[in-house]
Protein backbone atom coordinates (compact mmCIF):
# COMPACT_ATOMS: atom_id res chain seq x y z
CA UNK A 1 0.00 0.00 0.00
CA UNK A 2 1.06 3.57 -0.60
CA UNK A 3 1.11 5.76 2.16
CA UNK A 4 -0.46 9.09 0.64
CA UNK A 5 0.23 11.28 3.61
CA UNK A 6 4.01 10.98 2.67
CA UNK A 7 3.56 12.42 -0.66
CA UNK A 8 1.81 15.34 1.05
CA UNK A 9 5.27 16.07 1.38
CA UNK A 10 6.99 16.23 -1.90
CA UNK A 11 6.42 19.69 -3.03
CA UNK A 12 8.00 21.36 0.08
CA UNK A 13 10.88 19.10 -0.55
CA UNK A 14 11.52 20.15 -4.13
CA UNK A 15 11.51 23.46 -3.05
CA UNK A 16 13.92 22.80 -0.81
CA UNK A 17 15.88 20.75 -2.91
CA UNK A 18 15.78 23.79 -5.43
CA UNK A 19 16.88 26.59 -3.20
CA UNK A 20 19.90 24.47 -1.74
CA UNK A 21 20.82 24.41 -5.35
CA UNK A 22 20.25 27.89 -5.97
CA UNK A 23 22.22 28.73 -3.28
CA UNK A 24 25.06 26.18 -4.73
CA UNK A 25 25.37 27.91 -7.54
CA UNK A 26 25.37 31.08 -6.24
CA UNK A 27 28.36 30.52 -3.64
CA UNK A 28 30.57 28.90 -6.20
CA UNK A 29 29.72 31.71 -8.96
CA UNK A 30 30.87 34.25 -6.06
CA UNK A 31 33.94 32.13 -5.68
CA UNK A 32 34.84 32.04 -8.91
CA UNK A 33 34.29 36.37 -8.78
CA UNK A 34 36.06 36.38 -5.72
CA UNK A 35 39.18 34.21 -7.44
CA UNK A 36 39.20 36.00 -11.22
CA UNK A 37 39.29 39.58 -9.34
CA UNK A 38 42.29 38.18 -7.27
CA UNK A 39 44.07 36.89 -9.84
CA UNK A 40 43.82 40.04 -12.03
CA UNK A 41 44.90 42.12 -8.90
CA UNK A 42 48.04 40.19 -9.21
CA UNK A 43 48.43 40.22 -12.71
CA UNK A 44 48.09 44.31 -12.21
CA UNK A 45 50.85 44.00 -9.48
CA UNK A 46 53.37 41.64 -11.65
CA UNK A 47 53.12 45.32 -14.09
CA UNK A 48 50.41 44.17 -16.91
CA UNK A 49 48.42 46.65 -16.92
CA UNK A 50 46.43 45.51 -20.37
CA UNK A 51 44.84 42.75 -18.50
CA UNK A 52 41.12 43.93 -18.10
CA UNK A 53 41.32 44.43 -22.07
CA UNK A 54 42.29 40.92 -22.58
CA UNK A 55 45.29 41.42 -24.69
CA UNK A 56 48.38 41.20 -21.72
CA UNK A 57 51.58 39.97 -24.10
CA UNK A 58 54.00 41.13 -21.37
Amino acid sequence: MINWKALDNVPVLLYILALKTLLLCLGFAGVKIYQSKKAEEALRKKGCHACSENNCNT
